[in-house]
């Protein structure tokens, strides 16, 4: 028998964050470490979330929750471990704006046992609720649920990697590849949210400079025209440059949002152009 509990991080993360808890909160415990890396410490000038995260945080987790200014996302994992119930099996990462569908958790579950890792591909929507990333997002291999046991270690977030007692990831033991199973990852949505990203990645010499208003936002405001130039100027639209990643092109999504996200739709759509129209800045 499994038993999952998931883990996340969150930061100013309130624009799906409860339909992102309230589709996992039936299947596990949820234990959150929420807060400011040095970077947005030092720009902004905040201990904590300034938006709805914590309101949110304390209605759905309530005292599953550490808070406080962090060096890095790794520090956030480690400092997680003292929450998880010690007859836990595997711990699910999960992402402040990635929704997960009953029936999708639910399968997973019943494959648990004899698995110490396991992957999926998302459907990673940019520039609202029409287009997804193809490519190089859809390619990569996102490592969602690792095995868990007391003294476990967690080694690292990028990737995300718990050792095994061997000393080696997870990973490279009996790992689970379920290209069949999607998750909705609204990443990059809102200009606040993107803004953000941008600016916490552009230390990195392998993202394209700018990359939030020379890409994202002149993506967003063009046409279909310029939608074109900028997608094969860039072969595509991720922040990493395209040496780095690939082709990272935009396609049209088919199919359906969740039905959590569906009934939500009008509030995250009327907030994305209020966003739009200034840029996001007034968030930050």
């Amino acid at each position: 028998m499994s038993n999952v509990c998931f883990v996340m991080l969150v930061f100013n993360g309130d624009y799906v964050l409860p339909e992102v808890l309230s589709a996992i909160l039936p299947y596990g415990k949820v234990v959150v470490a929420e807060g400011p890396v040095k970077y947005f410490r030092e720009r902004w000038q905040v201990t904590t979330s300034t938006d709805e995260t914590n309101v949110i945080l304390d209605d759905l987790v309530g005292d599953n929750v550490v808070r406080r200014i962090w060096d890095e996302k790794d520090d956030m994992m480690r400092a997680l471990v003292p929450l998880i119930p010690t007859d836990t099996t595997h711990l699910w990462m999960v992402d402040s704006d990635e929704v997960w569908r009953a029936q999708d958790i639910e399968k997973v579950l019943c494959q648990l046992e004899d698995v110490d890792s396991v992957s999926f591909k998302p459907y990673s929507f940019f520039g609202g609720f029409e287009r997804v990333l193809t490519g190089f997002e859809m390619q990569f291999e996102w490592i969602r649920i690792q095995r868990f046991y007391p003294g476990a270690t967690w080694a690292t977030h990028r990737p995300p990697t718990i050792l095994a007692p061997d000393g080696r990831p997870w990973r490279e033991h009996r790992h689970l590849s379920l290209d069949d199973v999607r998750f909705w990852h609204y990443s990059y949505v809102w200009a606040s949210q993107v803004l953000a990203k941008a600016g916490y990645y552009q230390f990195r010499s392998d993202c394209i400079p700018d990359w939030f208003q020379t890409v994202w936002l002149r993506w967003v405001l063009g046409n279909d025209p310029t939608r074109q130039i900028i997608e094969d100027e860039y072969d595509g639209v991720h922040e990493w440059k395209p040496e780095r990643r690939g082709p990272c092109r935009t396609e049209l999504f088919t199919g359906e949002h969740p039905a959590i996200i569906q009934d939500a739709l009008p509030r995250l759509k009327r907030r994305f152009e209020k966003e739009l129209r200034n840029k996001g800045l007034q968030w930050l």
